[in-house]
């Protein structure tokens, strides 16, 4: 395929993307973002940025997802033994004191999951990263997991040291 223009990305700053296969062929990249790394929409709940972009035709507008309903900004994600795409974590809160981009502060990560199907174009919840080790039921939540694909499929997750 040659070159094209740019793409445009629509509404979705893709701080994460995937090329996940299509049964047509095609190949397709997900493109997610969750609220853009602006706090309003992470306190509004505006996270449904998410979209697809055809790989064998670069012109054809990007197509809607219906994102999750939990903010995908800075989660982790690998694929599945099956070919879906999990994604882990992401932020759930913005430090009180963040301006700018980073700030080099520590944000609170949630520990929700999805698993996206390219078969079906849709986001499924799955199970949640456990809590703090040594509790049943505080923490767990990740910012930036390190998701990696074992040889059976299954994945695993780490979480980023807080030094």
């Amino acid at each position: 395929m040659p070159w094209s223009p740019t793409i445009s990305s629509d509404d979705v700053v893709a701080i994460h993307s995937a090329l996940v296969p299509t049964v047509n062929g095609d190949g397709e990249i997900v493109l997610f973002g969750g609220d853009d790394h602006d706090r309003a929409a992470n306190e509004m709940g505006q996270w449904d940025h998410t979209r697809r972009f055809n790989c064998r035709h670069p012109t054809q507008p990007l197509v809607y997802v219906h994102s999750p309903d939990a903010d995908l900004f800075c989660c982790g994600h690998a694929f599945l033994g099956d070919g879906r795409l999990l994604t882990a974590g992401g932020t759930i809160t913005f430090p009180p004191d963040s301006e700018g981009i980073h700030s080099h502060l520590h944000f609170e990560g949630h520990r929700r999951c999805f698993a996206y199907n390219p078969t079906t174009g849709a986001f499924a919840e799955v199970t949640s990263l456990n809590f703090e080790p040594g509790t049943t039921n505080q923490g767990g939540g990740r910012w930036y997991p390190t998701l990696v694909t074992l040889s059976t499929g299954e994945v695993l997750g780490r979480a980023p040291s807080r030094g």
